[in-house]
C-alpha cells in the first residue's frame, strides 16, 4: 500500500474459550513486499482494559525487525513496537487503551527494518483501523467487572454433557440457584448444596451440547478427578439466567483467584 488507508470492518463475537471479548477486523490487504496482516482488532478480558492488537506474517525470505505505531486518539496514548519477524513467522502486537473512541480513525504506521539497530529501513506502510458505536459498546458492556457475589436464579445443572437433559439435577425442568463468590460456585437445588472452589476450577467455556443448546460447561478437580458442571437458564421458566451473564461472573471469579495467586509466588 502507498497512501491509501485501510479502514477495518469489525464484528464482535463472543470467545467460548474463557472470558474473552474480541472486535474483530475482515482480512486487510496491506500491499507490502515483506509483511501481511493476519489478524487484529480489539479484545479484553472481564474487568480488564481494552487492548488493540495486529498480527503481521513475515513473507519475505529474510528476517526483518518490524515495528508497529498506533497513534490512538486520546486519552490513549501512542503505542510504539518493535519485534524481529522470521521469514515465515506470525508475530502478534498489542498496545492496552485507556478506553474506546468510536467512530474515529486509530492510524497505524507499519515500518520494516534489515537490522536490529533500527538503521535501515525497507520499507514503511500507512494503515487505519475504526470501531463503530455497537463494537465499542458491546466491548465496554462486556469489560465491565461484574460484582461479587453474583445470584442467578432458575439455573439448570446437569453433569452428564453428552446427554445433558438426561442427567440433570432434580429431574426434568428443576432448576435452582447458583451464586458465584469471590472464592466458590454454590449451586442449591432445594435441599441439596453442590460447592465447587474457585481454585479447583481449570475453565469455564460455553458450547453447544448435544441438545444443541448453549450452556456453560465448568471443568474442575474432585479428589484428583476431573470432572465437569453444565450450567443454563432454565428453559421452562422464562428466560431465565443468561448464559453470557453466567459465564463472565464464573470467568470474572476465576480470573481474580488466579491473580492472587500469582501475585503470592
Amino acid at each position: 500500500m502507498t497512501t491509501t488507508r485501510s479502514l477495518c470492518s469489525l464484528f464482535v463475537l463472543l470467545a467460548s474459550t474463557g472470558g474473552v471479548l474480541q472486535a474483530a477486523p475482515s482480512r486487510q490487504d496491506l500491499k507490502s513486499d515483506w509483511v501481511e496482516i493476519r489478524g487484529g482488532g480489539l479484545s479484553g478480558e472481564v474487568g480488564g482494559k481494552p487492548t488493540l492488537g495486529l498480527t503481521l506474517q513475515n513473507k519475505a525470505t529474510q528476517a526483518a525487525w518490524v515495528q508497529v505505531r498506533v497513534a490512538a486518539p486520546a486519552p490513549n496514548a501512542e503505542c510504539a513496537l518493535t519485534k524481529p519477524i522470521a521469514p515465515g513467522e506470525t508475530v502478534a502486537y498489542s498496545c492496552e487503551q485507556e478506553t474506546i473512541i468510536p467512530d474515529t480513525d486509530y492510524p497505524i504506521v507499519v515500518t520494516v527494518y534489515r537490522d536490529e539497530a533500527l538503521t535501515d529501513q525497507a520499507e514503511t506502510r500507512p494503515t487505519a483501523m475504526r470501531f463503530g458505536k455497537s463494537d465499542a459498546a458491546a466491548l465496554t458492556a462486556f469489560l465491565a467487572a461484574p460484582e461479587l457475589p453474583a445470584t442467578f436464579n432458575d439455573v439448570t445443572a446437569s453433569e452428564k454433557l453428552d446427554n445433558p437433559g438426561g442427567a440433570l439435577f432434580g429431574g426434568f425442568g428443576a432448576s435452582g440457584t447458583l451464586v458465584v463468590t469471590q472464592s466458590a460456585l454454590q449451586y442449591t437445588l432445594k435441599k441439596k448444596v453442590t460447592e465447587i472452589p474457585l481454585a479447583q476450577i481449570r475453565s469455564a467455556t460455553v458450547r453447544q451440547l448435544a441438545n444443541n443448546q448453549a450452556w456453560v460447561v465448568v471443568e474442575y478437580l474432585e479428589a484428583d478427578a476431573s470432572r465437569t458442571l453444565g450450567l443454563q437458564g432454565n428453559a421452562f421458566r422464562g428466560a431465565g439466567a443468561r448464559i453470557e451473564e453466567i459465564h463472565k461472573a464464573i470467568s470474572y471469579a476465576i480470573s481474580k483467584v488466579k491473580a492472587g495467586a500469582d501475585k503470592a509466588q
